[in-house]
């Protein structure tokens, strides 16, 4: 067993003393990363609270829609693209669905959060087309 070194054990090898130092590298290698995922935890939590934060703020953005090269609505104002599509018809500019519909009210709520009188509506035949310009709500 020359020459083999067990841990925690000290070895003489020509006159030297070898200490093997494997659970106190563990342990600070342990502790390293203890301390890193700690450091992403508090980070996503910030990040989380930034992106709420960021939502809040485009809920109460009076959005100026504009048509993407794509069809895709988005605001000048707050830099969203997840209003939904495009639409030249609706007071927004964003296309809204009979199922968004206040059936008792005729009304249907606008990305801005007001509400807009839509009439009577009927479902189409497959219910996925917009209530002002008619186009499907999947687009090709």
């Amino acid at each position: 067993m020359h020459g083999i070194l067990q841990k925690g054990k000290k070895m003489k090898k020509n006159n030297v003393t070898t200490i093997i130092n494997d659970n106190i590298n563990t342990e600070a290698v342990k502790k390293k990363i203890r301390i890193k995922k700690q450091n992403v935890l508090e980070a996503e939590i910030a990040l989380q609270t930034a992106k709420d934060q960021l939502d809040d703020v485009k809920k109460e953005c009076p959005h100026d829609i504009v048509e993407t090269e794509w069809g895709a609505a988005r605001c000048t104002i707050c830099d969203s693209d997840s209003l939904g599509w495009f639409c030249p018809n609706s007071q927004d500019h964003v296309c809204h669905y009979w199922w968004e519909v206040d059936m008792q009210n005729n009304t249907v709520e606008l990305c801005n959060g007001k509400t807009a009188h839509v009439g009577e509506i009927e479902p189409d035949e497959h219910g996925e087309n917009c209530i002002f310009c008619g186009q499907p709500e999947e687009r090709k």
